[in-house]
């Protein structure tokens, strides 16, 4: 994996509360939990962006959610940077997962990031620090985190570079 291309922008002027998540779209990813948790805050500005192709069975369960989310099922991973560069936040609320690649090119990128327990990043994320950890299928949660890093610029500014430091320091 080559993070040499992933890199926080010089200057942050996100206009949007942008949260953004990239995994395929389906059960294991957990994007429900991040749907329902992003339709309790109702922030003003704010725009809830899905990457990723998503399973058929899915698309159901979503339906009756999708005025609530931009779906793009693709984008090259050569474009993810400037998607990053417009996002406040990158959360992937992972039921299973073994090791989510777009988690560490988002926090390259300069974004904290809010994942799960079950996703294999939350080992390079210290919660608090560089993100936050939360327990599987817990929205409400999510949604807590989201409004505090919505809330708090600075604080959200300081993860995302503590982020993209230990991204790098992750790979070597």
């Amino acid at each position: 994996m080559n993070l040499q291309r992933f890199y926080p922008p010089k200057e942050h002027k996100n206009d949007i509360f942008r949260i953004v998540c990239v995994a395929q779209i389906n059960q294991r990813k957990g994007q429900i939990d991040l749907v329902q948790a992003f339709k309790k805050l109702k922030l003003p500005h704010s725009e809830l962006l899905l990457i990723g192709a998503m399973d058929l069975n899915y698309k159901r369960i979503l339906k009756d959610y999708s005025y609530l989310f931009i779906h793009y099922p693709f984008i090259p991973n050569h474009r993810l940077l400037d998607l990053f560069h417009s996002s406040s936040l990158f959360v992937l609320p992972s039921i299973e997962d073994g090791f989510a690649i777009a988690t560490l090119e988002a926090m390259a990128s300069g974004l904290p990031v809010i994942t799960t327990d079950n996703n294999g990043a939350c080992d390079v994320i210290e919660d608090g620090k560089e993100g936050f950890i939360v327990p599987i299928h817990n929205p409400d949660l999510i949604s807590d985190k989201i409004l505090f890093l919505s809330n708090n610029k600075d604080i959200r500014l300081t993860m995302g570079h503590n982020a993209s430091l230990k991204a790098k320091i992750f790979l070597g």
